[in-house]
């Protein structure tokens, strides 16, 4: 991973993002991976791993018309479809890993944003493929 962040600042450096998201997301989303399964998945370390302000960070992210808690929401549940799909994991495991602290939280913060419960979306989902 440590080759991965490093070309993604490379990228962020020369204006480049991938999906449509800005330089900014993309290094957010970058350290987010490595942050979360710390419990360490907050604005000033993210910001003080990037080498800015807190301050800055979020006027940046506001800029890019977003917001931390957005970024972090959004790849939260990307890495969760993401991981659901990809099987062979306790969901207990995949909850400590996206920063849970334990599965019931992870459930129910899933069952916000996508409104059913992680084993359903993974079932219907599996169903598809």
């Amino acid at each position: 991973t440590r080759l991965h962040d490093t070309l993604l600042e490379i990228a962020r450096k020369l204006g480049f993002s991938n999906d449509g998201k800005s330089g900014i997301e993309v290094s957010v989303r970058a350290r987010l991976r490595s942050l979360l399964p710390r419990g360490q998945a907050v604005a000033e370390r993210v910001a003080r791993s990037l080498g800015v302000s807190e301050r800055t960070l979020h006027r940046r992210l506001s800029e890019s018309g977003t917001s931390f808690q957005d970024v972090l929401d959004q790849f939260r549940i990307e890495e969760s479809e993401r991981l659901l799909l990809q099987g062979g994991r306790e969901l207990s495991e995949i909850a400590l890993e996206l920063g849970f602290s334990d599965q019931t939280a992870w459930n129910r913060y899933f069952r916000r944003l996508r409104n059913m419960s992680p084993t359903a979306w993974q079932n219907a989902n599996r169903q598809r493929s």
